[in-house]
């Protein structure tokens, strides 16, 4: 997933410079660019940090391979939960 959005980006900067105006000036050009690529690189690190929310207090929490129907209720004793099929 991650290589996908990066090479969206990457995309999208390359667009943003291959459909350039040659008869308007250099800077406005480059700011267009670095806005663009910096609105995209700070979506991509707010979806980066709110997929990791615990990872810089090293209380990562690590992928639940559970079905899910099972919780722990505090004493150490598996309860299982049932769902109702629709």
């Amino acid at each position: 997933m991650w290589g996908v959005l990066i090479a969206l980006l990457v995309l999208v900067v390359a667009v943003q410079v291959l459909f350039a105006g040659p008869d308007m000036p250099l800077l406005p050009q480059a700011a267009t660019v670095i806005g663009v690529a910096a609105s995209l690189v700070a979506g991509l690190t707010l979806v980066w940090i709110l997929d990791r929310p615990f990872n810089d207090r090293g209380a990562a929490i690590p992928p639940d391979t559970d079905d899910g129907h099972r919780a722990d209720d505090g004493t150490g004793v598996r309860v299982e939960y049932k769902t109702a099929a629709l």
